[in-house]
């Protein structure tokens, strides 16, 4: 239902055929078993969720995951390189390769994370920064 007084929204359409040039993917750090990851909480925080993280990963089927955090370290926080822009823009340099282009043959960037890298500026504006990336872009974090 629409507001009385408020306009609908306008949806983007173009008559032009889309396709899928190049695809890229990037992962942070090395993969970390679970049973490793079960060991580590129960190491660092004393508390006994072994059987439980077994079945859990049982149940959903999840061997192996890639954290950007440096569990070594005292104080948790991305390894250089593992913050959110970089694993974004290494996965779309590589879907650019794919496809035989640059960053700058793109007419937009646009962007969106649940998980920033920082509050201002957006993810997207660094993802454009490393890139070397000269066009417009949009970027949201909720």
């Amino acid at each position: 239902m629409i507001p009385s007084g408020s306009h609908p929204p306008q949806l983007w359409r173009d008559s032009r055929r889309l396709k899928v040039l190049g695809m890229g993917t990037a992962l942070p750090g090395p993969p970390v078993t679970s049973a490793d990851l079960v060991s580590r909480v129960e190491d660092r925080f004393g508390v006994a969720i072994a059987r439980r993280g077994a079945a859990f990963s049982e149940r959903l089927q999840i061997e192996t995951r890639h954290l950007c955090r440096d569990l070594e370290a005292r104080h948790e926080a991305p390894r250089p390189g593992n913050s959110n822009p970089d694993p974004a823009s290494a996965a779309l340099r590589a879907a650019l390769a794919e496809a035989d282009l640059t960053a700058n043959d793109l007419n937009y960037l646009i962007g969106h994370t649940t998980t920033p890298a920082r509050l201002v500026p957006p993810n997207i504006s660094l993802v454009a920064d490393l890139l070397a990336y000269r066009g417009p872009y949009r970027g949201r974090s909720s």
